[in-house]
């Protein structure tokens, strides 16, 4: 973030002032004039007052001036004051905390249903984008490695983690395999990397396959082999989006092409996977505001987003994206606490 200039000189009246704009902005989406403020404030202060103060803060980067005759909006770098200075994140009252809860259906069994249902649950509620960055495969134990005869010359490979998530690849072979031989393999995998992360089987997978190597058990480097295919294919992170349509009745997104620009970005799971993943560091709440997400400056979007944990650890993110209007008290406090919530479910 640039620092603000001068602003030590923002007294009382002119932070009032300036929450009360970003306050009417976010609620209203037009561009907010020193009368709107004046009727707000009922004191003193005379339109010719706040206009000069709007003045100021607009010397100072936190507003603009759409049209000469409109009001002030403000900037990315006055909503970045706004979230860093003045915000004040309310608590969800217990109602609102219940009917979260009440969202999510305990019968839906397994992490990924967990996860699509989170993204369901962080849309409806916030009437924004919902995002869920999945666990990471590295961090997930393996409960269930075996290798299934197809037809000639193919196996179907499975792995099931803890969690209940589930890896299928089709694996191709020309040697001959016999069902003691497929017995064989799939018991020695079992032993090998059953209770183990997928990073530490990969690391004993390195180092069997070396051994394997200069052993010259040939079912057995076969069955590494063929494990060593399904480890590394598998698809470290994915990330749900849920609740695209509610960003066009927004009047930022009024323009078929800004909706094409947004569209566009959402379906670009890798940059949104980077995101994500850059909020992972460290705990608590994020905020990015326009071009502090990559590749969206020029969208006026905002993305709110947290890490959630399971036994301590992070294991992945989950937010919510709109437009830089979007009522930051108000997600702030959704994001934080299903974040919590999911952890607690995992």
């Amino acid at each position: 973030m640039q620092p603000i200039e001068n602003i030590e000189k923002m007294d009382e009246r002119s932070r009032d002032i300036f929450q009360r704009l970003v306050a009417d902005y976010i609620a209203h989406a037009s561009p907010v004039g020193s009368r709107t403020l004046s009727r707000q404030i009922h004191s003193s202060l005379s339109p010719a007052t706040i206009r000069n103060v709007l003045s100021d803060l607009e010397e100072m980067g936190l507003l603009a001036q759409p049209h000469t005759s409109a009001g002030r909006i403000p900037t990315p770098k006055g909503l970045r004051f706004y979230v860093d200075t003045l915000l004040e994140q309310r608590s969800l009252t217990d109602e609102e905390q219940s009917a979260i809860r009440e969202k999510y259906d305990l019968s839906d069994k397994g992490v990924e249903a967990l996860m699509q249902r989170t993204t369901k649950v962080l849309a409806s509620i916030s009437n924004y984008v919902g995002l869920v960055m999945t666990p990471r495969w590295e961090e997930t134990q393996l409960k269930h490695i075996e290798f299934i005869p197809l037809s000639h010359g193919k196996l179907l490979g499975i792995f099931v983690s803890q969690d209940g998530r589930v890896e299928n690849r089709v694996l191709d072979y020309t040697e001959t395999l016999t069902s003691d031989d497929l017995e064989r393999m799939n018991r020695y995998c079992k032993q090998m990397f059953v209770g183990l992360t997928l990073s530490e089987a990969q690391d004993r997978l390195e180092k069997e396959l070396k051994e394997t190597q200069q052993q010259y058990d040939q079912v057995l480097s076969r069955a590494l082999f063929f494990s060593e295919q399904i480890f590394r294919e598998v698809e470290s992170e994915n990330v749900f989006v849920e609740g695209e349509s509610q960003l066009f009745h927004m009047p930022e997104f009024a323009h078929v092409g800004q909706v094409r620009e947004v569209m566009d970005l959402l379906e670009e799971r890798q940059k949104l996977l980077q995101a994500l993943k850059a909020a992972s560091e460290g705990p608590g709440v994020k905020v990015f505001i326009g071009s502090e997400l990559p590749d969206c400056g020029k969208m006026n979007l905002s993305m709110i987003v947290s890490p959630y944990f399971r036994s301590g650890r992070v294991v992945g993110t989950l937010g919510v994206i709109g437009p830089t209007r979007m009522d930051y008290s108000r997600v702030v406090s959704i994001v934080d606490f299903t974040a919590k919530l999911v952890g607690d479910l995992l």
